[in-house]
């Protein structure tokens, strides 16, 4: 299966806003979607503005966080991603090299806000590459509310995956899941592994074979994950849903990469993004508070599969068809004294041949393949980095924790 780690981004207003004012964007906020602090919330904003070149900027920031999707060179071409996720009471940034980002992701080609209330504020944010990618795109609603420390992302479509390599606590970090002590045993858990290896992975093609349901990981039918830095407890963490997602990965002890609907039909979804300072009791606390007050998915958890089906008919027709008719006429007369005799011959051959000959070939063959593990396209080197005689680069150990 390949993987990729990134380095490094409609509707018309009117109708936006109105989509927004009755459905909080786009539909995506059932009943029981977690409810935002209702206190009153002076800081709660949202802007959006764009540079000479077009390239757009977008800020959400209320009492406690501020976060902005701004536009960087990642190696190969502009992208733009979640550039801060800044704790304000310490001003710590912890979005690193980018949080929310994928393969494929280019410069934003749209934002606007679609809600803008005293409850929260929403904003919808458009990618498109360049070269148009075969039409994929990237269309994602950003919502923040009120004195809290989490926004609500609704994943309306998306390329292949999404990519968190933060700064947790200002640097890198250890890992916290739920369920994680019991994965996938009790007795012998699998622990957290590193990437290139798969945490979770129910994906077909990699032979992993990870249940479904996701076994002890499930919370209420979400994943509950994040990282913190153990000498300040500082971090972020994830709410994702067990039924969307088919492969997480860990990534240099700085966030994961997360697959929904790996080679399946895309079906929007929601997930949550928050700050913790409390270490691994507040990335599972406050996971487990939003998972709470909100509704999964239910659609399930279809086994990926890859048909190519080619059929080819020949079919040959001959036909010949020959006729030849023949006639011949001849009169004899006899002596005046005689009685006239009349001889007439006639002789007619008509031979007919016909040859028809039809012959039909139909082969049908059916091959179902299962593509072959992705492999990096791009890899976003952690840091700290150390050199090493011949210019090889190996990453620190990975420090793991439980919960």
């Amino acid at each position: 299966m390949w993987t990729y780690v990134r380095r490094g981004l409609g509707i018309g207003v009117t109708v936006g806003v109105v989509l927004g004012m009755l459905w909080g964007g786009f539909g995506l906020q059932p009943a029981g979607a977690a409810a935002p602090a209702q206190a009153s919330d002076p800081s709660l904003a949202v802007s959006i503005s764009q540079d000479g070149n077009g390239l757009y900027t977008v800020v959400l920031e209320n009492s406690r966080i501020r976060v902005r999707y701004g536009t960087f060179n990642g190696g190969e071409h502009l992208e733009t991603v979640m550039t801060d996720l800044i704790i304000k009471s310490v001003g710590e940034d912890q979005a690193g090299d980018g949080i929310d980002a994928a393969k494929g992701i280019w410069p934003a080609t749209n934002a606007q806000v679609i809600y803008n209330g005293t409850d929260r504020k929403t904003v919808r944010i458009e990618w498109r590459s360049a070269s148009n990618e075969a039409g994929s795109e990237k269309i994602e609603e950003v919502t923040i509310y009120p004195n809290s420390t989490y926004i609500r992302i609704d994943y309306l479509k998306w390329f292949v995956n999404i990519v968190d390599i933060g700064s947790p606590g200002g640097g890198t970090g250890v890992f916290e899941f739920h369920g994680n002590s019991c994965w996938t045993s009790c007795g012998s858990p699998r622990g957290y592994v590193a990437y290139p290896g798969s945490y979770y992975n129910r994906w077909p093609g990699d032979g992993i074979n990870d249940p479904a349901n996701a076994g002890s990981l499930n919370y209420n039918g979400w994943f509950i994950g994040g990282v913190y830095r153990t000498a300040n407890n500082r971090g972020f963490g994830r709410v994702m849903p067990v039924v969307s997602t088919d492969i997480i990965k860990l990534l240099f002890s700085r966030g994961g990469e997360w697959f929904p609907y790996y080679q399946r039909t895309h079906v929007a979804f929601t997930s949550y993004l928050y700050t913790v300072t409390g270490g691994a009791a507040e990335i599972l606390s406050t996971g487990r508070s939003l998972a709470d007050q909100s509704t999964p998915p239910t659609q399930p958890a279809a086994t990926p599969t890859v048909t190519r089906t080619r059929t080819a008919t020949a079919t040959r027709t001959a036909t010949a068809t020959a006729t030849r008719t023949a006639t011949a006429t001849g009169t004899a007369t006899a002596s005046p004294t005689v009685v006239p005799a009349s001889a007439t011959a006639t002789a007619t051959r008509t031979p007919t041949a016909t040859a028809t000959r039809t012959a039909t070939a139909t082969a049908t063959a059916t091959r179902t393949t299962v593509s072959a593990s992705p492999t990096p396209t791009r890899t976003r080197t952690a840091t700290p980095v150390i050199p090493v005689t011949g210019g090889i680069k190996y990453y620190l150990p990975v420090v793991f924790g439980g919960d």
